[in-house]
């Protein structure tokens, strides 16, 4: 069970919701972001001008911790997943928590995020 994870069991969105997200972005946000649709199956979706230069600056200087991307491994019995190194994956990517969670510029941008997808923070 993964119940200690204190995780919602209710879906974020019900069916056609997202698709419903993504058709009216563009309508919503596109002359603040000059949001481009690049795609609408699947979605891809480009927001130039989405995070300034400062909030990227904020979200890079508070990490400390950089790790290589992984692959997701088999399933254990409370319902975590293992993590596989991948030669074909050459990213890193770090947690934004401490630090990097309360400050003030990268909350603007989980902001924005939360007002782009509809779904406030846990």
């Amino acid at each position: 069970s993964r119940d200690f994870l204190n995780i919602s069991k209710t879906p974020a969105y019900a069916p056609g919701d997202m698709h419903n997200m993504f058709e009216g972005l563009v309508e919503r946000y596109g002359k603040k972001h000059d949001v481009k649709v690049l795609s609408s199956s699947p979605w891809v979706v480009t927001f130039e001008n989405f995070v300034t230069d400062e909030e990227a600056e904020a979200l890079i200087t508070t990490q400390r911790e950089w790790e290589v991307s992984t692959d997701t491994g088999k399933m254990n019995a409370f319902g975590e997943t293992g993590r596989i190194l991948s030669s074909g994956r050459t990213s890193t990517n770090s947690w934004c928590r401490g630090e990097c969670e309360s400050h003030e510029l990268v909350r603007n941008v989980m902001s924005k995020i939360e007002d782009v997808v509809g779904i406030p923070r846990a």
